[in-house]
């Protein structure tokens, strides 16, 4: 489920199981097929559904959860991708919030800034995939973010960290990796 601030149910989203085995035969096609195709959808999201406009995990109520305001006031509103990434992060006792994507819009944008400026002193913390996307769509976050005078900082990406984290995602990470990446 996908929650409004305020907690109210917006959308049910689900995950296409067979996704990864579905966009493998996609990308085997010769190249004159594909265009022809359709790429498969990892997520299904409700027709009228924006998700553009909302933040996985954005429900007020998690704010409450004993510890979750220290932590991200002292590591800042972490940004994922994904939903997965959010429930993982959330069981090693990080509060995060998911694009549901990889590319972060203005909107999303200004939620962030709102919250970064009144949880976390201007903190946020970019945790995107360490792949191709999610490096392009971390470039795009850092600058969106940087230009609203936030304190933008990059956990990984396929480079940092001499590449260990290489083609990882945050729902694969451990306390002590994660603990790593924040300098905790």
């Amino acid at each position: 489920p996908v929650f409004s601030e305020e907690g109210q149910l917006l959308a049910w989203v689900s995950r296409d199981p067979q996704f990864e085995a579905k966009e493998q035969a996609f990308l085997a096609l010769p190249p004159e097929q594909r265009s022809k195709e359709t790429k498969p959808a990892k997520h299904r999201f409700p027709s009228g559904f924006q998700r553009g406009l909302e933040l996985f995990g954005q429900a007020s109520v998690r704010l409450k959860e004993p510890g979750y305001r220290e932590a991200i006031a002292r590591h800042g509103i972490v940004v994922v991708e994904g939903f997965n990434d959010v429930i993982a992060l959330d069981s090693l006792g990080v509060p995060a919030v998911a694009i549901m994507s990889n590319k972060l819009t203005d909107e999303q944008a200004a939620k962030i800034d709102r919250w970064a400026r009144t949880l976390s002193d201007g903190k946020v913390s970019l945790l995107f995939d360490a792949d191709d996307a999610g490096d392009a769509g971390a470039k795009e976050a850092l600058w969106l973010l940087s230009q609203r005078n936030l304190q933008v900082r990059l956990l990984w990406s396929r480079q940092m960290h001499a590449g260990a984290y290489a083609n990882r995602q945050p729902e694969s990470l451990t306390r002590a990796e994660l603990s790593a990446l924040r300098g905790a």
